[in-house]
């Protein structure tokens, strides 16, 4: 509650312009891969992942995964493997993507351009995993080296110590 109190904003400002440019390019890229701008990297689009072992007989109407698998249709046909518990778990405000970019075809044909966007979807929750596993990574070297009040001239002209915080009290 303490830190909400203060002012100053909450954002970590990189000292080093090297780890802004990283962190912006970082940022292009997982921006390409969520808004489908370009395709995911050949390096998770291998012919394993989300291979459709048995052919579908109905409509779409998704299981939800079990022992590494999960099925296309309710009848059991269209056995699909290749999707890691980490790739169907993937979550976006409490929502996990696979599951429901299935669940909102349901009904569909299960076709080869359902097929082949299901793996499209697949693969960019892949690289986004990494992709996101990287910001961790350049935010832990962020937070390393930020700039404080001090060095962008704010403690001061803040009348503030070299200690002291701004609440919203004052």
């Amino acid at each position: 509650a303490e830190d909400l109190e203060d002012v100053f904003p909450h954002v970590p400002l990189p000292g080093d312009h090297g780890m802004v440019v990283a962190a912006a390019e970082l940022g292009r890229k997982i921006r390409a891969v969520e808004s489908f701008v370009r395709a995911p990297g050949s390096k998770y689009l291998k012919p394993a992942l989300a291979r459709v072992e048995t052919e579908a007989t109905a409509t779409l109407h998704a299981t939800d995964m079990a022992d590494g698998e999960f099925f296309l249709c309710a009848n059991q046909s269209g056995r699909v493997s290749g999707i890691s518990a980490e790739i169907w778990s993937f979550a976006v405000s409490g929502y996990r993507l696979l599951p429901r970019w299935l669940a909102a075809r349901e009904g569909l044909a299960v076709d080869h351009a359902l097929i082949t966007a299901m793996r499209d979807v697949a693969g960019r929750i892949a690289e986004l995993i990494d992709l996101f596993g990287e910001a961790d990574t350049l935010l832990d070297q962020v937070l390393g080296g930020t700039l404080t009040r001090d060095a962008l001239g704010l403690g001061m002209a803040l009348g503030l110590g070299e200690k002291e915080t701004v609440t919203g009290d004052e």
